[in-house]
């Protein structure tokens, strides 16, 4: 890590998760919310995270989110592709 980067803690990392449920076009994940199994898909990962604030890190943490919480199912259901609608949330 470089020497003035700063970690990814749990709590951003909450809360740029959080704000993209709540800012999300879907509905579906605006009703699942944040679940606690999110942290299992973290496990050992935290170490190497740096809040660089940067769209690249949001939407790997916006990816995984949607893998945990089981987003392919919906696409396969004409859901708007996960891609999609990261970047529309980035924009």
């Amino acid at each position: 890590m470089k020497a003035n980067a700063k970690m990814l803690t749990t709590t951003r990392i909450r809360k740029i998760i959080t704000h993209f449920i709540d800012n999300c076009e879907c509905e579906e994940i605006k009703r699942f919310g944040f679940d606690e199994s999110f942290w299992e898909t973290t496990y050992e990962c935290e170490e190497e995270w740096v809040d660089d604030d940067s769209d690249e890190m949001k939407y790997s943490l916006i990816d995984n989110y949607l893998y945990q919480f089981g987003y392919h199912t919906l696409e396969e259901e004409d859901a708007i592709a996960k891609e999609e609608l990261i970047i529309n949330y980035l924009k």
